[in-house]
Order: structure tokens, then C-alpha cells, then sequence
């Protein structure tokens, strides 16, 4: 559980760096030229483009990766927790299944996550 955690949180690490990169890039993508008295604002639609394509994908990275660290926090939970009844979680562990796996079977997901990875 320990690894599983690690790689979670360093995926959570360099999604939030390319994020980073492609909000600063985004910016960088409106240039502002002086032409000798006024400052006139140049976009380079083509750069903005693909800033804001980085941008969803990470976002959409960042959703998956933190549905995924949720369900394996709430599995570890369960096994650490079962003196008070193993059936505590089992519904919303299995909401959690669902939805994950909606989510993969309509190509919501940029990639495989690590909880439908142990259940195959």
C-alpha cells in the first residue's frame, strides 16, 4: 500500500508540474509588443491552443489520479478498520468501483488506473 501511495502522490507531483508549466506557457502565449508608444497585445492562437489542451488533460489527470488515491485510502481504511464492521464502506467502495469504471469505459480516463488494474 505504502508504493501504491508513493507512485499516486508522485503522478500527483508532475501532473500539478505540467500544469504549472502550461498555465506560465499560456501566459508567455499573449505577447505584448511596443511598437514605440502604445503597447499592443500579439496572441498566438496556435500556442494558446495547445496550453489549454495541456491544461484539460492535466485537469482531467488530476480528477482521476485523486479518485483513484481515494478509493485506495478507503480500501486501506477497511482493512485497517475492521473491528468495526467490515460493511461500513462496502457501499460507497462500491459507488466508487462504478464510477470508475464508467469512467474508463467512456475513455474519460488518460490512463489506466491502479484500482481496476487490482481487480483485473
Amino acid at each position: 500500500m505504502l508504493e501504491v501511495a508513493e507512485a499516486q502522490h508522485r503522478g500527483l507531483d508532475l501532473c500539478m508540474q505540467r500544469l504549472t508549466s502550461s498555465l506560465y506557457g499560456l501566459m508567455d502565449a499573449a505577447l505584448v509588443n511596443e511598437d514605440g508608444h502604445l503597447p499592443t497585445l500579439t496572441i498566438d492562437s496556435f500556442l494558446m491552443e495547445v496550453h489549454v489542451i495541456s491544461i484539460i488533460t492535466c485537469c482531467r489527470w488530476l480528477l482521476s489520479l485523486a479518485a483513484d488515491v481515494d478509493a485506495n485510502v478507503l480500501l486501506h481504511s477497511i482493512k485497517k478498520n475492521e473491528d468495526e464492521g467490515p460493511n461500513k464502506y462496502e457501499k460507497e467502495l462500491k459507488q466508487l468501483q462504478q464510477q470508475l469504471q464508467q469512467d474508463s469505459s467512456n475513455g474519460l480516463l488518460p490512463f489506466p488506473c491502479i484500482g481496476l488494474q487490482q481487480q483485473l
